[in-house]
């Protein structure tokens, strides 16, 4: 792309000619032309911010004000260029050599400071620790409290639960989309391994990882070690993802994912350390396949996951199985929290039976349709209350994107994991 204005800048150059209306060069020196190259450099500055401004304030950005900023552009770069660039550049203290470099050297060091503080002095608190209380996050539907903190400021800002998107929670236990080549070794949580009562692994796309901060808790707690098999966009569903037709790239992704689940379905299933397989992924329509490499019906995939479930079962391990959580569709919470801070939840919420499609639950439906032995834990009922799903429940944002939990609204779900695993899995 830039070569489109670089080579014409260099046939600009080679072959301009100043003669009169064909002349190139003649037109470049009319005094509208030569305006226009004094202002150039203000018009750079200003023209990207203005319409960084009006991408924000004029909703849709037609072309009346496509011209009308154009427009505006000029009228300020003319402006500054007469009322600032000028003046600064013909003062007299730029004039003396010594003088120049001194205030050179000091707005320099000025603009570099400006730069470092200003966002730092503006930018919010993105470190606040929460406080999990019998009201807190997913407690507040989980207990029924009078007060289900639908509304309101949040405990923990929308800055700071945006900011997950992009710092991955343990990574040592989370093997990113793409790579097939990754030590897990560091990947301990809880209690010590070697004097816990338990362990219990996780498996499971990021969807299994955003379990990680409440199993860390409940680990530390109970005197459970937690053991996470984590990798992005690979749900424990044990049917290839690659397709007949895939190749390069595509190929490549699809057969790391299936390397994972196949080799760690059968290490969690051979390991005798391993006391409880706790799966969890997303809900969605993903397409895996068949060995004959026909596409695998729902019906198929439920007959596998099943299948894996009673063998890890029959191998003497308990297996939990966490539903998926809601999908928000379009609807980023910390954004639309941020937005909507007196009415959330009317605005910010989705219906149940939206956000939890049936058809791509495999979890869920697996849980329901199969005959393995295993227990079923349904986290929607920390998130959802008469149809409803919310995006802020007892002041915690419940998720840091569409569809992924917040780490503080995922933890306060710990007392309620806790009982669940000691009433029905541990005994």
């Amino acid at each position: 792309t830039a070569l489109l204005p670089v080579i014409g800048t260099a046939l600009f150059i080679r072959y301009g000619t100043r003669q009169r209306i064909t002349g190139i060069y003649w037109w470049a020196e009319l005094t509208p032309s030569t305006r226009m190259g004094d202002w150039s450099y203000a018009i750079y500055l200003w023209h990207w911010p203005l319409i960084i401004a009006a991408g924000y304030l004029l909703d849709p950005l037609t072309w009346p004000y496509k011209l009308g900023l154009i427009a505006l552009t000029f009228a300020l770069s003319a402006a500054s260029q007469k009322l600032i660039e000028d003046p600064l550049r013909k003062a007299k203290p730029f004039k003396i050599p010594k003088r120049a470099f001194t205030l050179m050297a000091s707005n320099i060091a000025i603009i570099a400071a400006l730069t470092f503080f200003i966002p730092t002095l503006l930018s919010p608190n993105t470190n606040e620790d929460v406080a999990i209380d019998e009201c807190t996050g997913a407690n507040a539907l989980l207990t029924n409290c009078q007060d289900q903190g639908l509304e309101g400021q949040p405990l923990a800002s929308p800055t700071q639960v945006a900011d997950e998107k992009s710092e991955d929670t343990y990574p040592e236990c989370f093997i990113p989309k793409g790579e097939t080549d990754f030590d897990r070794s560091d990947c301990s949580l809880g209690a010590d391994p070697d004097t816990s009562d338990y362990t219990i692994a996780i498996f499971g796309s990021s969807h299994a990882r955003m379990w990680l901060p409440m199993l860390d808790k409940v680990g530390r707690e109970n005197n459970w070690n937690i053991q996470g098999y984590t990798k992005s966009a690979c749900s424990p569903v044990p049917l290839p993802k690659a397709s007949p037709e895939s190749t390069g790239e595509e190929l490549e992704t699809a057969q790391g994912c299936d390397d994972f689940v196949f080799e760690t379905a059968e290490e969690l299933k051979n390991d005798p350390e391993i006391d409880v397989i706790a799966t969890a992924s997303l809900g969605g329509s993903e397409t895996h396949y068949m060995e004959d490499g026909d596409p695998a019906s729902t019906d198929e995939k439920i007959e596998a996951i099943d299948t894996m479930w009673q063998e890890w079962h029959d191998a003497g391990k308990e297996v939990v199985t966490i539903g998926e959580v809601p999908h928000f569709d379009d609807i980023e919470a910390p954004t639309c929290v941020e937005e909507n801070n007196e009415d959330v939840a009317e605005n910010c919420s989705v219906p149940f039976s939206e956000a939890i499609d049936p058809d791509g639950t495999f979890q869920r439906l697996t849980a329901d349709a199969g005959n393995a032995e295993i227990e079923f834990y349904d986290p929607a009922a920390g998130l959802c209350n008469s149809g409803t799903c919310y995006s802020m429940v007892g002041n915690l944002i419940t998720r840091y994107d569409h569809h992924h939990l917040s780490a503080d609204f995922a933890t306060s779900y710990s007392d309620n994991f806790s009982k669940f695993m000691h009433e029905n899995v541990l005994d």
